[in-house]
C-alpha cells in the first residue's frame, strides 16, 4: 500500500511531529509558562481529558483503552492513574521517548505496514491524527484503528478548519463512510451528548466540532460493542 506520495511525505512527518508538534505538546501538557493563546489550548485540552476521564467510567465499561496517535502521552498518563489498562501508538520518535519517560507503554505506529498489531482494547481513541496524513493512507488509517475495539473515539479537522500542517481534512461523512465500509456504524446521538458536554465544559472547539463515536456493527443479533458510552 505504500505510495510514491506517502513516501515523500514521511521526511516532512518526521520533522513535524518530532521537532514542531511534540516540542508544543510537550510545552503545553507541562506546567511551564506558556503564551495566552497557547494557555487557553492548554485548559480546553485539559478540560477535554478531564470531561472524557469523568466520562468513561460512569457510561462505559471499558478498562482497558488503546490510543492511536498519542503524542507525548498526556491522555494516557492520566488514564494510568485512574487504573485503565493502556497502549500508544504514535508515529514521532520523540513522542515515544516522551511517553516511555512517563513510563507507558507505546510501539512504533507507522502506516506504511499493514500488518496487524495483536492485542484487544475496550476502546480506541485517535484525536486530530487523520488530517497530518495524505489521503492515500486515509483507508490505511481507519483499517488500524478499527482492529482493536468495538468502540472507537475519534475525531479529525474538517474542511477550513486549518492548522499546521493538515493535508487531508474532510467533512465528518468522509470518515463516517471509511468506517461504516469497516463495519463501524457512527452513534450520533451519543457523539452530540459528548459534544455538547464538552462544550459546556470549556473543550477547545475543534475537538467539540469533530468528535465522533463509532460502534461496531451488531453480527447476527449479538451486540459487539460495550454496552453503553
Amino acid at each position: 500500500m505504500t505510495t510514491i506520495h506517502y513516501q515523500e511525505r514521511r521526511g516532512q512527518l518526521q520533522t513535524y511531529f518530532d521537532r514542531t508538534a511534540v516540542d508544543a505538546w510537550a510545552r503545553l501538557t507541562s506546567t511551564a509558562p506558556v503564551s495566552r493563546i497557547r494557555a487557553t489550548v492548554r485548559a480546553g485540552r485539559d478540560r477535554m481529558r478531564n470531561t472524557l476521564l469523568g466520562y468513561l467510567p460512569a457510561n462505559l465499561t471499558a478498562r482497558t483503552l488503546l490510543d492511536a496517535g498519542c503524542g507525548t502521552g498526556a491522555l494516557l498518563a492520566q488514564l494510568k492513574q485512574n487504573g485503565f489498562k493502556l497502549r500508544g501508538l504514535e508515529y514521532s520518535d520523540a513522542g515515544i521517548a516522551s511517553c516511555r519517560e512517563r513510563g507507558l507503554h507505546v510501539e512504533k505506529f507507522d502506516l506504511e505496514s499493514e500488518e496487524a498489531i495483536e492485542g484487544s482494547w475496550d476502546l480506541t481513541v485517535s484525536f486530530e491524527v487523520a488530517e497530518h496524513l495524505p489521503e492515500s493512507m486515509a483507508d490505511n488509517y481507519v483499517r488500524v484503528i478499527t482492529q482493536f475495539s468495538p468502540v472507537v473515539i475519534m475525531s479529525a479537522a474538517t474542511v477550513g478548519q486549518g492548522g499546521k500542517d493538515h493535508v487531508n481534512e474532510q467533512p465528518h461523512e468522509y470518515w463516517i463512510a471509511k468506517m461504516r465500509r469497516r463495519s463501524f456504524d457512527y452513534d450520533e446521538e451519543t457523539s452530540h451528548q459528548v459534544r455538547a458536554e464538552w462544550a459546556e465544559n470549556g473543550v477547545a472547539p475543534w475537538y467539540v466540532n469533530n468528535a465522533m463515536i463509532f460502534r461496531r456493527r451488531m453480527a447476527h443479533g449479538v451486540d459487539c460493542g460495550v454496552s453503553r458510552v
